[in-house]
C-alpha cells in the first residue's frame, strides 16, 4: 500500500477487494478499470491516484499476498517439525481464502500466482536441504515439496479442513524428508 493514511488504506483495500470479486466471475482481460472503481463507488481520479491501471492494481495485490505468504513461510520453516505451526499457516491463509484461491485459479496476463508461490516455497526449501546430500537432484526435491505444499494449502482452503490436511501433510512431508531437513 502506498500510504499510511487511513482513507488511502481503506480505498486500496476496497479496490483490491473489488478486483478479486470481479475476477471470480470475469476473466481479468475482460475487466475494465471502470468496473473496478464503480463497484466501490469511487471516482476515476481516485482510482488513478492509487494505481496506474488495473495491471498495477493486480501487481500490488499479488505483491501484498506474496509478502504475507513469505512471513508465514518464515515462521513455518523456523519450526518445521511443529504441526501447530503448519496449522497456524493454514488458518492464517484461511482468513484470506477468497483472495488466495481467486489469485491461484486465475492466469492473468503474465502473472501466475501459483508459480510465484511455488518459487517462494522452493527458495525456502533450498535453504533447508541444499546443505544435505540427496540421492536425487536438489531441484527435484524442492519442486516436489513446493508443489505438494501448495496443493495441500489450496485443498485445505477449498475443503475448509485446514487442521486435518495440515496434520496429514506434516506427517507425509516429515516422514519423506526427515533425513534431509
Amino acid at each position: 500500500m502506498n500510504s499510511t493514511d487511513l482513507r488511502s488504506i481503506k480505498t486500496e483495500r476496497a479496490l483490491q477487494g473489488s478486483l478479486i470479486h470481479l475476477m471470480q466471475s470475469t476473466c481479468f482481460s475482460d475487466i475494465q478499470t471502470k468496473d473496478i472503481y464503480s463497484t466501490v463507488l469511487i471516482g476515476k481520479s481516485t482510482f488513478y491516484n492509487h494505481y496506474l491501471d488495473k495491471f498495477d492494481l493486480l501487481n500490488q495485490l499479488v505483491t501484498n499476498e506474496i509478502q504475507s505468504f513469505e512471513k508465514l513461510l518464515n515462521h513455518r520453516f523456523e519450526n518445521i517439525n511443529e504441526t501447530s505451526i503448519l496449522i497456524e499457516l493454514y488458518e492464517e491463509l484461511f482468513r484470506k481464502k477468497e483472495e488466495f484461491l481467486t489469485l491461484c485459479s486465475s492466469k492473468n496476463d503474465g502473472i501466475n500466482f501459483q508459480q510465484l508461490l511455488i518459487e517462494h516455497i522452493s527458495a525456502f526449501v533450498k535453504t533447508k536441504i541444499y546443505k544435505k546430500s540427496l540421492p536425487v537432484p536438489n531441484e527435484f526435491v524442492t519442486s516436489l515439496y513446493a508443489s505438494s505444499a501448495l496443493q495441500a494449502i489450496i485443498w485445505s482452503l477449498k475443503l475448509e479442513e485446514p487442521i486435518e490436511i495440515s496434520k496429514f501433510m506434516n506427517k507425509v512431508l516429515l516422514s519423506s524428508f526427515k533425513n534431509y531437513l
